[in-house]
C-alpha cells in the first residue's frame, strides 16, 4: 500500500511537471515529452485508485460481509491484473485523445470549408472572363482571386489578391485582430502595406499582429504589416491576403485562379443551364457540394487508420486481460475448488471472480477520461500547432467516448468469460484430484 501511495504521490508530480512545462514546449520532442509524463502519471495512479476504489466499496457495504469479502479480494487480484490494466488505462487514454482530436479537427475542418467555399460553383481559370456574366440573372456575386508566389523565412509564401467584398472571406474569420483591422486593411493608403496572414506564418515564423515582414514584389522590396491571422488548414506555405486593387499594382502580372460564382435563391437549375449556354464544359466547372462532399471524404479515408490502430490497441489490451486472469484463476485454483466443495454454484462463483475485475474497469474508465482530455489538449495545442503551424478548438464529444466503452466493456466481459470457462473445467478436474478420483 506505501509503494502504491508513492506511485501516486509520483503520478501527481508528473501532472504537475506537465502543467509547468507546457508553455515552455517549443519542439515536438518536447510536446511527446509532455504527452509521455501524461501516460506515464496515468500508470502510476491507477494502483492507488483502484485499492482506494476498493475500499471505499468495503466501507459502503459494512452489513455485507459476503460484498466486503469480495472488495477486500482485489487486493489479491490487482497484482496479478496491474499490467494488463495498466495497458487498458494506456490504450483508452490514448483512444479517447486521438479520437477527440479527430473530432475537433474534422468539425474545424468542416466549419472553414463551408466558409471557405461558400461559393454555389467553381469555375476553371481561363474558360471564361467577367464579361460573361454580366446580365446573367442567376449570378448573384462572382469573384476570383489572383496569386502570386514569393518567399520569406525560407519558405515558400503565396501573396493573394481578394476582392474586399468577397462573402468567402469575411471580417468575423480574422483571428486577434483589431476592431478596425479589416476596415483598415481594406482601406490601403499607408505608408506601409497591410495584409492578413494565415496562421502558419503566426506560428512556424513567429509573426504576431502588428509584426512587419518584408517580401518582394514587382515594384521591389516592401513592407507588409501584419493586421491579423486565418484559418489554412492544410496549407504547408506561408499565405498573405492583399486586396484586389492594391494587389495588382504590386503584382501585375499575376496569373487569375478560376472564378467563385454565388448563385441568387432558388436558381439553381438556370444556373447549371447557364453555365452550359456561355459553353463551358462540364468539365470546366464543379458544384460546391461535390467539392465539399470530396474534401471530407478525403478527410475521412485519411484518418481511417486511426479507427483500425485503436481497434488494434483495444485487442492487445484484451489478450492482455485475458492472459493475466488465467495466470490468476491457476494461482488460485486450490482456493476455488475449496469455494466448490463449500457449496458455491458456477453464477455465484462468477459473479465474485467477475466483481473486481467489474470495479477495476470502471476505476480504469473514470481515470482515462481526464487524462485522454488533457492528452488531446496537448496534441492539438502543442503537437499540432508546432508542427503544422494552425489551431483549432478542443471539442471533446460524449458520444464516441461512450461508445468506446461500451467496446470495453465487452472486451473485458469477452476475456473474462473465455477465461472462466477454462477454469470451470480446471476447478472441477480439481475437485475430482482432492476426492481421490
Amino acid at each position: 500500500m506505501r509503494r502504491d501511495m508513492a506511485f501516486a504521490v509520483v503520478g501527481m508530480l508528473m501532472l504537475l511537471l506537465t502543467y509547468l512545462c507546457y508553455p515552455m514546449a517549443s519542439s515536438v520532442v518536447h510536446g511527446f515529452a509532455l504527452l509521455a509524463l501524461v501516460l506515464f502519471a496515468g500508470i502510476a495512479l491507477l494502483p492507488a485508485f483502484v485499492l482506494a476504489a476498493a475500499a471505499l466499496c468495503r466501507s459502503a457495504v459494512k452489513r455485507h460481509w459476503l460484498a466486503r469479502w469480495v472488495f477486500a479480494d482485489i487486493s489479491l487480484q490487482f497484482p496479478h491484473l496491474r499490467l494488463a490494466m495498466m495497458a487498458l488505462l494506456l490504450t483508452l487514454i490514448a483512444n479517447i485523445g486521438v479520437t477527440s482530436l479527430v473530432g475537433s479537427f474534422r468539425l474545424a475542418l468542416t466549419d472553414w470549408l463551408e466558409t471557405r467555399l461558400s461559393a454555389d460553383f467553381y469555375v476553371t481559370a481561363g474558360v471564361m472572363d467577367a464579361a460573361s456574366l454580366v446580365g446573367e440573372e442567376w449570378v448573384h456575386k462572382a469573384h476570383r482571386r489572383v496569386v502570386a508566389e514569393t518567399s520569406f523565412s525560407g519558405r515558400a509564401t503565396m501573396v493573394v489578391g481578394i476582392d474586399i467584398d468577397a462573402p468567402d472571406f469575411r471580417s468575423d474569420n480574422v483571428i486577434d485582430a483589431g476592431p478596425d483591422a479589416f476596415f483598415d486593411w481594406s482601406a490601403g493608403g499607408s505608408e506601409t502595406e497591410r495584409v492578413f496572414a494565415n496562421e502558419q506564418l503566426r506560428y512556424l515564423a513567429g509573426i504576431d499582429v502588428g509584426d512587419t515582414i518584408a517580401l518582394d514584389t514587382e515594384l521591389g522590396q516592401r513592407l507588409f504589416e501584419v493586421l491579423g491571422f486565418f484559418h489554412d488548414y492544410g496549407n504547408v506555405n506561408f499565405a498573405v491576403y492583399l486586396p484586389m486593387g492594391r494587389f495588382e499594382q504590386l503584382y501585375s502580372s499575376a496569373k487569375p485562379q478560376g472564378w467563385g460564382i454565388w448563385i441568387s435563391s432558388d436558381k439553381q437549375e438556370a444556373a447549371e443551364l447557364g453555365l452550359s449556354k456561355l459553353g463551358l464544359e462540364p468539365t470546366q466547372w464543379v458544384s460546391q457540394r461535390d467539392v465539399l462532399a470530396l474534401s471530407l471524404a478525403v478527410f475521412d479515408r485519411t484518418f481511417a487508420i486511426t479507427r483500425a490502430l485503436n481497434t488494434l490497441t483495444l485487442l492487445v489490451a484484451a489478450i492482455a486481460i485475458f492472459a493475466s486472469l488465467l495466470a490468476v484463476y491457476q494461482f488460485r485454483r486450490p482456493e476455488y475448488a475449496l469455494w466448490r466443495s463449500l457449496g458455491v454454484n458456477w453464477p455465484a462463483f462468477f459473479a465474485l471472480s467477475g466483481l473486481p475485475i467489474v470495479l477495476m474497469t470502471a476505476v480504469v474508465m473514470v481515470l482515462a477520461l481526464p487524462l485522454g482530455i488533457v492528452l488531446s489538449w496537448l496534441l492539438i495545442h502543442k503537437i499540432n500547432v508546432i508542427s503544422f503551424g494552425w489551431t483549432m478548438p478542443v471539442i471533446v464529444a460524449m458520444k464516441p467516448i461512450i461508445f468506446l466503452f461500451f467496446v470495453v466493456a465487452a472486451v473485458v466481459l469477452s476475456a473474462f468469460i473465455l477465461a472462466s470457462i477454462r477454469q470451470r473445467a480446471a476447478v472441477s478436474k480439481a475437485l475430482k484430484s482432492l476426492a481421490g478420483e
